[in-house]
This record gives C-alpha cells, structure tokens and sequence, in this order.
C-alpha cells in the first residue's frame, strides 16, 4: 500500500476547499469520509481500512488538530489524536496548514456568524482573552503541534504549509502539491475559487442581528425567538447575498477587534512564531506577517 497522507487542518486554512474541490477529484486516492474515522481515532477504536490497490489513503479534516467546532479547549485532543495517527499510520506523512493567528481569528468570528453567532466579535476577543470560553488563544500556539508531530513522525514526514502561500497563487502550489504526492488529478477538474469567502461588512452586522430570532445549535449564542427559516433564508444563502455590493466592503481585522486587542494578540504568539523560524526553519511566516 501506498504511504498514507494525513492532511490536519489547522481551521480555517481552506481545509472545505481541499476536501471538496481537490481531493475528490483526485483519481487515485482512497477519500476517507471524516465520519468514517472522527470520533474512532479520538476514542482509540478505529479500524484502518483496507486501501484498493494502487492508491494512497488521504484522510483530511481540521477536527484532526484536536478540536471539535467552537470547543477548541486549546486543542486537549491534540495528543490523543496524534498518537493514534501515529499506531494507525505509523509511516504516513503528515500535512500541516498554519495561518497567521489574528487574521484566523478574523475568519472563526465570520464562520461564528454565519453558523448563528451574536456575540460582538470585541466581547469574544475578551472572553478568550480572560479564558472564559471553551475555546481559547493557546491553540493556536502552532509550534506545539508542531513539535507533537515532528516528535511521533519524524521531520521528514511532516510537512508544514502556510496558507498564505496557497491563496497567493492556488493553481502554481497545487501543481507542485500535486507532484509531491504523486497525484492523479486533472487540473481542468478543480474549481480554484474559494468556498468561504469572507462577508461583506454589512452583511455580517445584519447576520448578526437576524440570528438573535434563529434558534441554531451553536454553544455561543443568545436568541429572543425563534422565526422558522430565517436561518435557512439568510444564512445558508448569504454566498449569494454576498455578492452584492449594497452591502460593502470585505470584511476585516479592524472592522472586528479593538487596536488595544489586535496587540495583545500579536504579543501572545510572538513567542511561539519565533519557534516556527528558529526549531522548524519556516522563515517565510515574516513575509506573511506573522507577530515575531
């Protein structure tokens, strides 16, 4: 069998799009569905199925970094996972996606919206900040999964991506992604645009005030009542509205958090950044600006 390819997230780092419009047009992969091993690896109970011949197995999902949608709990799964990855597929190589921290929290606030969210995004930055929520800044410490996986795999096999680098020139770093592996994939078959863009600015604010009357399965959220299908009306349909310009401008970082929390953010991953230039050699983050 051909060596497995474990692709982890971390979120937000265009992990939709890999799944849906590259790796499923992939000839000569075995897809794994992440329902099919999830919850298995995180309770030590996986069965590893067997690959047609002639194909890698590709699993992929940023749930693999150890977190579970808006409970992150700074990634507690982030060990058990790797170590069940690493008796599963013990010779897999391991694909890594960072992204700069303060524009990945920009990102998680408008998926937060889209997915129900109603909390302003200053008073989410707060409550991080004050480790009030299930989901807080040290996951995103990159440099700890890092030395997770390099520690279980070895250097070799694990391979680190800045996300960045894809979406300065998608169709150049998936020829070379493509070629890395060994993939069968005709190039004409994949649809290089986004899957998540990010909302218009006053599409967000009006987002966030419809879902008070939407009663949706999101942990972080306050409603007055509930009007059926507003949700299915405006949020599952806001990539349409999306395109409209009466709504503004994209959205961006300082649309959403305050100067004074934009610094304390930068601040609290400097550390960790320097780890990634100085342990790991991914030099290119201070191109991308990434706090150092």
């Amino acid at each position: 069998m051909s060596t497995p390819v474990i692709h982890i997230g971390y979120p937000k780092t265009a992990s939709t799009w890999f799944f849906d419009s590259y790796y499923k047009k992939i000839k000569n992969i075995n897809l794994l569905s992440p329902e099919s091993y999830l919850s298995q690896i995180r309770a030590s109970n996986f069965l590893v199925p067997i690959c047609e011949e002639n194909k890698i197995l590709v699993l992929e999902h940023p749930e693999l970094t150890g977190v579970k949608r808006f409970i992150w709990k700074n990634g507690e799964q982030r060990d058990i996972i790797a170590n069940n990855l690493k008796k599963y597929f013990p010779d897999a190589k391991i694909v890594i996606f960072l992204r700069n921290q303060i524009d990945s929290l920009t990102s998680v606030y408008i998926y937060y919206v889209k997915k129900g969210g109603t909390i302003t995004p200053s008073k989410i930055i707060d409550m991080m900040i004050e480790k009030k929520l299930e989901f807080g800044l040290d996951f995103l410490k990159y440099s700890e999964l890092l030395e997770t996986y390099y520690n279980l795999f070895g250097k070799n096999n694990v391979h680190v991506y800045l996300f960045e680098e894809f979406v300065t020139n998608r169709k150049t770093f998936i020829q070379k992604f493509t070629k890395l592996y060994g993939f069968d994939v005709n190039e004409i078959d994949i649809d290089f645009n986004p899957v998540n863009d990010k909302l218009r600015l006053n599409l967000l604010k009006i987002l966030r005030v419809t879902n008070k009357f939407t009663k949706k399965d999101n942990p972080l959220k306050k409603y007055y009542f509930h009007i059926p299908f507003l949700y299915n009306i405006l949020n599952e349909k806001q990539y349409i509205l999306n395109n409209w310009n009466i709504f503004g401008r994209k959205t961006i970082t300082n649309d959403l958090f305050r100067q004074d929390q934009i610094d304390y953010i930068n601040n609290y991953y400097k550390e960790s950044n320097r780890d990634l230039i100085e342990k790991y050699g991914i030099s290119d983050i201070e191109k991308f600006n990434y706090s150092i």
